[in-house]
């Protein structure tokens, strides 16, 4: 009984394996999506740089986890500057029409980003009053995930939530 089913389940196997390949290779077959080996033309000479802005930036985001932390600030805005003035130094009317395409867009994605750190430490220094102590308390994650020590240049960072809390609390 158990070889009976075996085979059975092995012909069927079989036979949906042969099915798949007509169908992936029938230009004719009735399918939703089509051929999409087909479809595709010439690459940007630019996917292998927009491939590496995109491992870089995944690379920095695990890096610095602490939102809008000092360090993590810093070093986004240093990312998105270097990789402008990298991008200028392609020569682009050398580039093909895909490669201007992916030029422009990953351009004005890097001009974009950089507007909203603007606009994002526009709104810190605008919210500084209401949370003094905000970029003290990012500074222990970065400490944190740096493995360093806390040490008493780090402590006052402590002193003004713990002053709030007796504040608030009463103590």
């Amino acid at each position: 009984m158990i070889r009976k089913s075996a085979l059975i389940l092995a012909g069927a196997l079989c036979f949906a394996s042969r099915l798949d390949s007509q169908v992936a290779h029938d230009p004719d077959a009735k399918s939703e999506v089509p051929n999409l080996v087909a479809l595709v033309g010439t690459t940007s000479e630019l996917a292998p740089v927009v491939n590496r802005l995109s491992n870089d930036y995944n690379s920095i985001t695990r890096r610095y986890d602490a939102n809008d932390s000092p360090d993590q600030r810093q070093r986004m805005r240093d990312f998105y500057t270097s990789w402008r003035a990298r991008l200028a130094e392609i020569d682009f009317d050398k580039l093909s029409h895909e490669g201007k395409v992916d030029y422009v867009l990953m351009n004005r994605e890097l001009k974009h980003e950089l507007a909203l750190i603007d606009r994002r430490e526009k709104q810190r220094t605008e919210t500084l009053a209401l949370l003094p102590f905000a970029d003290r308390l990012l500074a222990l994650q970065d400490a944190r995930r740096d493995l360093k020590t806390i040490t008493p240049a780090l402590r006052p960072a402590r002193s003004p939530l713990s002053r709030k809390q007796r504040t608030v609390y009463g103590h």
